[in-house]
């Protein structure tokens, strides 16, 4: 039985954390932010629209460097798990070892639900 995962299916999981929710070192503005996420919440809403990676990673980027600063070190975190699974290319065991760390990780998960709530509240 094969250990690869579809890279769109390991972009889904993840984008739900930052898209759903939900680099400068300072922080964008909530309306900034909110009004991005927005955007890119309608542009990647459906599977086929995670297949490019590349187009995708961008917009996990934009999102970061517009992130308020009471959500910036959430952003940056599941950014950076996510670069991970990207980075993996099509290499099946580093795919599956990128996904086990991004589903697994509780600072991750922690930092996931951050973001959705903060979007939840403020991204209306």
């Amino acid at each position: 039985m094969s250990t690869r995962m579809p890279k769109a299916i390991v972009a889904a999981t993840f984008v739900v954390a930052l898209f759903s929710a939900g680099c400068s070192s300072s922080g964008g503005s909530k309306a900034s932010f909110c009004s991005l996420w927005k955007t890119y919440n309608t542009q990647f809403k459906d599977a086929a629209s995670l297949k490019d990676l590349g187009k995708l990673q961008g917009a996990i980027g934009n999102l970061v460097a517009a992130a308020p600063a009471e959500i910036k070190a959430d952003a940056v975190k599941v950014k950076t798990a996510f670069d991970a699974v990207v980075a993996a290319g099509n290499d099946p065991a580093k795919q599956a070892a990128a996904a086990q760390k991004l589903t697994s990780g509780k600072d991750v998960t922690d930092a996931g639900n951050r973001l959705e709530a903060y979007t939840t509240k403020n991204c209306k």
